[in-house]
């Protein structure tokens, strides 16, 4: 069948995926169901693991949720292409990453809907392209009124006084480099979340790692946390390295965050075998 991938002579895996294929894919970021846990919702259809961690922004007191155990395990024996290149992709295993680091990736605006869980209520931009260059470009030229000036620094006082529970900053490191950090006002976990976000493509640990400063009231030195800076668009399961969190009531209207970046670990510090083996 035309745009059908068949996988009939690779052992284990015997399912054919269209690219398309929407009953793999899930309801609220339209892309394949590639993470656990993966739940139900009969009214709305499956919800991959990415999209889950974030539920407290989607899922209604009355919604009937059904775990998928079956779905999980039946997931196991596909193989799903990327939608940049020929690789194919394992459910719930290291290659999940792969399109994070697909050289043939296409670049979207930091406001697009693939970022949606780091951004305030919008309009998304449609904007891509498969150049970090242009973005930068693009950014200056359609979204200057997000644009972080450096030194990279906001105030509490300036997030608690915003409509939105969150808000996105960019900074610009390059002609070509740029990270998006989101601050997230969460008054019922009583938390301000910051999470980071680069054009660059590649494992976290070939991108950026950002050193939050901050400073209050409170404390007479200044207290700082090290972040990793996660590539845009990534469908990662967060963990407590991924972003930044501090309680609200450590914080005062004096408090100020300051944000450092700089490149993480070498290429070659890194072992081949957790860079190839995991991609078919």
């Amino acid at each position: 069948m035309a745009g059908m991938i068949s996988f009939d002579e690779i052992d284990g895996y015997t399912v054919d995926v269209s690219p398309n294929e929407r009953k793999y894919m899930c309801c609220i970021c339209d892309s394949f169901i590639l993470i656990s846990p993966v739940h139900l919702n009969p009214s709305m259809g499956f919800i991959c693991g990415f999209c889950w961690q974030y539920k407290h922004r989607f899922v209604k007191e009355n919604d009937i949720i059904l775990p998928q155990p079956l779905y999980e395990e039946f997931a196991l024996s596909i193989l799903f292409p990327c939608k940049y290149c020929e690789y194919y992709t394992f459910f719930d295993s290291p290659a999940t990453k792969h399109e994070i680091q697909c050289a043939n990736r296409i670049f979207e605006c930091p406001l697009s809907k693939l970022n949606k869980w780091i951004l305030p209520t919008m309009e998304y931009c449609n904007w891509q392209d498969t150049d970090g260059l242009s973005m930068v470009a693009h950014i200056k030229e359609k979204h200057e009124e997000f644009i972080l000036r450096s030194p990279f620094e906001m105030s509490y006082q300036d997030i608690k006084n915003s409509e939105e529970e969150r808000r996105l900053y960019i900074a610009i490191l390059s002609n070509r480099s740029i990270i998006a950090i989101s601050s997230e006002y969460d008054k019922e976990q009583n938390q301000l979340i910051f999470r980071c976000r680069s054009n660059k493509t590649g494992y976290a640990e070939l991108n950026y790692q950002c050193r939050v400063e901050f400073s209050t009231s409170h404390s007479k030195v200044t207290d700082f946390v090290l972040v990793k800076v996660l590539p845009l668009g990534a469908k990662i399961l967060e963990t407590t390295e991924d972003y930044f969190s501090v309680w609200l009531d450590f914080l005062d209207d004096s408090s100020k965050f300051r944000f450092y970046f700089e490149p993480s670990l070498e290429p070659g510090q890194l072992n081949e075998f957790y860079l190839e083996d995991y991609y078919y």
